[in-house]
């Protein structure tokens, strides 16, 4: 049981199929065994029916023979001949087929040997009669062969012979008939013990792999649970199995002692980061008293440099105000000098000016007498071409008449031809009539193109008339931009004047003020370097303290 319980699942299972698998196959050839034995039983006794039923058609057949001679004997009629005969060939031919059987036991070649010389010494007693019997000579000799009883015997013998065969024949039946049974009694047995053997070990296999395999893993699976639930206190397991128990008992030791230094680990590594909180708080304390000390060094620095940047910046902007205003008491001066120089330049053109614009007016008066003779001329030949326009009107009534005229006789023509009376002749009246008519037309025709004519030369007079109108006003603009140009050319120089004037009066007071704000500048300037040397003072002294600060942080953050 021991070597059974180290074996690995696969063998155990394996084992366990195997062993029954052996039962399966005693019992499966338990039955082959059987069937054979029957199959065996069955062709022998188809054998021995078959041996049977040819004995007894050699029987038969020797008995039919007997008949038809014993009948042809009596009565001497030559159809029992004739059955005779053909019971003669039946007979050799049932002799020669049980010659081809084996040997079935001694006593039947026994038999068979002496039914067959039996009938041998029949059948020479029976062709002696029947020779006998085809001469009437010998017919009562044959008789009397007959008569001496050894036929009669010899078929006696050959009855009993056939007796004794039925009788070994059917005892040979009833042994293969128990042979059958027998076969069959020990197939059921084997059978039944069979099914109950393998009922009983599976029963046996199934209780023993399951306290074997099925127990130790349940076990284990509960181990794992506690296991995972973080119970390190389970129950110990049988890590002696050689079978796959025993590995996964084994593994899961070592999974409890890899939890186990898990856990030890994570107690140290608890203790560790404790230790780190309280050394981070620790610098944490030390940081903040640093940095506050660091900030007021810090800020009496800042406020030391913003002092020197404060008095940089007011030096600065005092020397570039005093430069500005040098500068700037030389272009007033500049200025001046410039602005009394415009003033002399603006009254020149001022005089200039006005003589500019008394010679315009006096060419925009030229000009505009001009440009009322052309609208005077203009307006007469506009005059004209509406009395054209009026003429043109009237000829076109004179053609509209003309033309209603030629209609009305247009129609006419066509009454007159519809009537075509008299060959016509009042279709030559209306025809005189039209051409009259087309007569007119053509003077009208000319004295509407003579009135066209006349139209067109009065409108390109016109057109002349307006475009010597529209030059002459253009001069006259031009005048005028002329004279608004001299205006204006009039009035800057008077307001340059002016602002020359004013620009000189300013200039003066600017250098005086610009005098003023350079000595002011220097006065300050001392103070505010009085005031840097302070200062400076104040730097050095926060520099020493912040030193003194950043070494003794330095060393308490070495001792934590």
């Amino acid at each position: 049981m021991k070597f059974f319980e180290n074996l690995s699942i696969p063998a155990k299972l394996m084992t366990c199929f195997a062993i029954m698998i052996a039962v399966i196959l005693m019992v499966a050839g338990a039955g082959i065994f059987a069937t054979m034995k029957v199959n065996s039983a069955n062709d022998q006794r188809d054998y021995l029916s078959e041996f049977e039923r040819d004995y007894r058609n050699l029987d038969r057949a020797y008995l039919i023979a007997r008949q038809e001679l014993v009948y042809f004997l009596t009565t001497g009629d030559r159809a029992g001949l004739t059955g005779y005969e053909a019971s003669l060939e039946e007979i050799d031919t049932r002799t020669d087929v049980l010659k081809t059987y084996e040997v079935i036991n001694p006593e039947v070649a026994a038999l068979i040997e002496e039914m067959d010389g039996a009938i041998d010494r029949w059948e020479e007693i029976a062709v002696q009669q029947a020779q006998l019997m085809r001469h009437y000579l010998t017919v009562n000799h044959a008789r009397a062969i007959e008569a001496s009883g050894e036929p009669r015997e010899l078929a006696d013998q050959v009855t009993m012979i056939a007796g004794e065969l039925a009788k070994n024949i059917d005892e040979l039946v009833l042994e293969v008939e128990a042979e059958v049974a027998n076969a069959m009694t020990i197939f059921q047995v084997t059978l039944g013990a069979g099914v109950v053997l393998l009922i009983a070990m599976a029963v046996l296999f199934g209780g023993t792999l399951s306290r074997m395999i099925a127990t130790p893993i349940r076990k284990m699976t509960e181990a794992m649970g506690n296991l995972a639930a973080g119970n390190l206190d389970i129950e110990t397991l049988d890590m002696k199995r050689a079978d796959e128990v025993g590995a996964m008992a084994k593994s899961l030791e070592v999974f409890r002692e890899n939890a186990r230094e898990r856990a030890r680990m994570a107690e140290q590594e608890k203790v560790e980061a404790k230790r780190q909180v309280e050394r981070s708080q620790r610098m944490g304390t030390l940081t903040k008293g640093f940095d506050e000390k660091i900030q007021d060094v810090l800020h009496a620095v800042n406020a030391a440099l913003d002092d020197v940047r404060s008095a940089s910046e007011t030096l600065t902007s005092h020397a570039q105000r005093a430069n500005q205003d040098a500068q700037d008491v030389a272009e007033q001066a500049q200025e001046s000098s410039t602005n009394i120089e415009t003033v002399a330049s603006a009254t020149a053109q001022l005089s200039a000016s006005i003589s500019e614009i008394s010679s315009q007016i006096a060419r925009v008066t030229e000009i505009t007498q001009v440009a009322v003779g052309e609208t005077e001329r203009t307006n007469e030949r506009v005059a004209k071409l509406n009395d054209a326009a009026q003429s043109v009107g009237e000829v076109v009534n004179l053609i509209s008449d003309i033309a209603d005229q030629t209609n009305l006789l247009a129609l006419n023509a066509t009454i007159e031809s519809a009537r075509a009376g008299e060959a016509g002749k009042g279709f030559a009246v209306v025809a005189g009539e039209v051409k009259n008519l087309a007569s007119q037309t053509v003077k009208a025709t000319e004295q509407i193109t003579a009135k066209i004519a006349e139209m067109q030369s009065e409108t390109g007079a016109a057109s002349e008339a307006v475009r010597g109108f529209a030059d002459t006003i253009t001069k006259i603009d031009e005048l005028m931009s002329v004279v608004a140009s001299a205006v204006e050319e009039q009035g800057a120089a008077t307001e340059e004047i002016s602002r020359s004037v004013e620009g000189a009066a300013n200039g003066n007071v600017a250098i005086t003020n610009a005098v003023k704000n350079v000595a002011d500048a220097t006065t300050e300037s001392g103070d505010l370097s009085s005031g840097q040397l302070d200062s400076v003072g104040r730097l050095a002294a926060a520099n020493d303290e912040l030193r003194s600060h950043v070494n003794g942080f330095l060393n308490d953050v070495r001792t934590v």
